[in-house]
């Protein structure tokens, strides 16, 4: 594995967006329990685990209640009181928030708990091979997350509103766009409803069965 803070290389930090009040799945999505851990906690510890300079987790709603039960380890909380205005509220902060140094950022979404270390690493070996502005796992086709992000876009990311994320950009930087086919179908999973959450449960106990 190549040293991600050689010499030469980009500083990498990592944004965790896990604000949301999860209405379509009756609330408190952050921490729904899959494989005897919250949700959340699975993807906080996936980025623990790589070489991010910075880990950053925004949150809003059910705060008190997420900071209770989630081990941050050395991942930093940051709390949205915007939230309710969409996740660009949520990626502004972040991106406000990212120290000088920080070249770029692996933008990950609180409810994928199935993305793979291996995913990540290659992800953000493209980036310091190829220094795009954006780098986007695909997978058999379809675009998904997290999506490796320049810090130089801090000022397009400060004028997005709404529900909207960095796919909101694609088009104006099309041509600057890495995608990065992976056999990972977990960057195209999340648990939005309880018919998600049900097909996660049964996922993690076949894993777990293996």
């Amino acid at each position: 594995m190549i040293n991600l803070f050689s010499p030469g290389l980009a500083l990498l930090c990592a944004l965790i967006l896990a604000a949301g009040p999860g209405r379509r799945i009756g609330g408190r999505k952050q921490l729904l329990e899959l494989g005897g851990k919250p949700m959340l906690q699975h993807v906080i510890d996936l980025a623990c685990s790589l070489p991010f300079e910075r880990v950053l987790v925004v949150l809003g709603a059910h705060e008190e209640e997420i900071r209770k039960a989630i081990r941050f380890d050395r991942a930093e909380p940051l709390v949205n009181p915007h939230y309710e205005e969409g996740l660009a509220s949520s990626l502004r902060l972040g991106f406000s928030a990212l120290c000088e140094r920080c070249e770029a950022v692996a933008i990950f979404l609180g409810d994928q708990p199935f993305v793979r270390r291996e995913t990540v690493l290659k992800l953000l070996r493209e980036f310091q091979r190829a220094r795009p502005l954006i780098v986007v796992p695909t997978y058999r086709g379809q675009r998904g997350n997290p999506c490796i992000a320049s810090s130089g876009l801090r000022d397009e990311v400060a004028r997005l509103r709404g529900d909207v994320g960095l796919r909101a950009l694609f088009p104006k930087y099309a041509p600057r766009i890495r995608y990065v086919p992976v056999e990972d179908p977990g960057i195209l999973l999340d648990v939005d409803t309880a018919g998600d959450y049900e097909r996660a449960r049964w996922a993690f106990g076949a894993k777990a069965g293996q």
